[in-house]
């Protein structure tokens, strides 16, 4: 029996629901996260400890422009391809060989873009010097399908990989970041732990399906990119929503308060990186359910979103006097007033998440784009004044009122298209209406 046939035999035998499919993948991807965010967090109070925070704060630059340009290089092919796997498991090697052969054409490209970018406009040489070594980190990055494996319930492959790349980053920093002269490896240490990531999935997946390889299939491309392009676009817009505070403070105020600002930031991130895992365990099971089985999972997920994420921004914003400087040093008091704010970012995003999934299963991904660009050029336009008049607390006021925007467009457009059912009918458990879902 072929590889292909084994997963169906075993799809047929184990069939389960959509929402205890939702919670299986999401409790394996936290697990992994969770040990992997242990490892990330050691790491990180070595880099801010020993670089200080005008050298943390050029790490987090380049972090934050690889963030960027790894946009193109995944091009929406992550995302789109939950929700096509997941409808037809059998055709994961049919599009990942395709898939893995475009982002990797992608990457060269956008690495060679990024270090001519940095040639020419960064700051100061010491800035050019840390910055230009991250462009190997985009081609790493290619070789991460990620997400794309959840569709054959992979979720286990996902939380290693993660793991496995988070402790290969640890040992570099503990071995090779002692003083701030050696802000320099940095870039390199962030290029292996990615291509660790990728590696040890496709090793993982392979023993089911074999070795995922590049090909080369143009016409093949053209559609990927036609389908996906709306969700590249959505996640440069997404990326501009919580990451140009970033951006617009290395400019105007420099790097110091810039390391304040990402120590800040920390946290919450920290708690996002939980939604974002339970976003793409979303999308994987409500993908697969129709009817009245994918209203029931819309309606669990969001109850646990905000009951979970209103818990978190509490008790983070209350206790900001007390974790900036336990976790970074004194030196980083300034980031007090940003983090009690920021923590609240945290309910928004939560609530956008089950509803802007609801869009890419129903084939709305432009909708979805639109919305995140109008939330994107607000953050920018009005982060430019927020840090002018107010400082590092006002870039946080304004992300926050970003992540709000974007909630109140998407939920409007979700609901008002009926892929989702509204707030009232979940809180009072009925379904209205029929959820809207275009399957094909």
């Amino acid at each position: 029996m072929t590889a292909r046939g084994r997963y169906s035999s075993w799809l047929t035998r184990g069939r389960q629901t959509s929402w205890g499919r939702v919670v299986r993948s999401f409790v394996a991807l936290a697990s992994g996260e969770s040990v992997a965010r242990l490892f990330g967090l050691v790491a990180t109070l070595i880099l801010a400890r020993n670089l200080h925070p005008s050298g943390f704060g050029l790490i987090t630059l380049g972090i934050t422009l690889v963030g960027w340009f790894g946009v193109v290089v995944d091009a929406g092919t992550e995302t789109l391809n939950i929700r096509d796997i997941s409808r037809a498991p059998n055709r994961f090697r049919e599009i990942a060989d395709r898939v893995l052969g475009l982002r990797i054409v992608l990457a060269l490209i956008t690495a060679a873009c990024y270090a001519a970018g940095v040639a020419l406009f960064a700051k100061s040489s010491q800035s050019r010097e840390v910055l230009l070594p991250f462009a190997l980190v985009m081609p790493a990055v290619a070789f991460n399908l990620r997400w794309m494996v959840l569709g054959l319930r992979q979720a286990r492959a996902i939380a290693i990989g993660n793991v496995a790349a988070r402790i290969a980053f640890l040992i570099g920093v503990a071995l090779l970041i002692t003083n701030p002269g050696d802000v320099l490896r940095v870039p390199y240490l962030q290029a292996l732990s990615e291509l660790v990531y990728g590696l040890v999935i496709i090793a993982i997946v392979a023993r089911g399906f074999g070795i995922t390889r590049p090909r080369v299939d143009l016409e093949a491309w053209k559609a990927t990119l036609r389908g996906s392009l709306p969700l590249m676009v959505h996640g440069f817009a997404r990326s501009a929503l919580v990451t140009a505070d970033l951006l617009l403070i290395d400019l105007l105020l420099g790097p110091h308060q810039l390391g304040l600002y990402a120590a800040a930031s920390k946290a919450p991130l920290f708690f996002s990186a939980a939604i974002g895992l339970f976003s793409v365990s979303f999308l994987a099971g409500y993908s697969a359910a129709v009817g009245d089985e994918a209203f029931d999972v819309f309606r669990k997920a969001t109850r646990i979103l905000i009951a979970s994420s209103v818990a978190v921004a509490v008790v983070l914003s209350a206790a900001a006097p007390l974790i900036a400087p336990l976790l970074f040093g004194h030196r980083y008091e300034g980031s007090i007033g940003s983090l009690a704010i920021l923590a609240w970012i945290l309910p928004m995003m939560a609530l956008t998440t089950p509803y802007a999934n609801a869009l890419i299963a129903g084939h709305r991904q432009l909708v979805l784009m639109k919305n995140t660009i109008i939330g994107a050029v607000f953050a920018v336009a009005a982060g430019i004044v927020g840090i002018e008049v107010v400082g590092i607390e006002g870039a946080a006021v304004v992300r926050v009122a970003s992540a709000s925007l974007v909630l109140v467009l998407t939920y409007r457009s979700a609901t008002s298209d009926g892929l989702a059912p509204r707030l009232g009918e979940i809180a009072f458990r009925r379904l209205r209406r029929p959820v809207a879902r275009t399957l094909s």
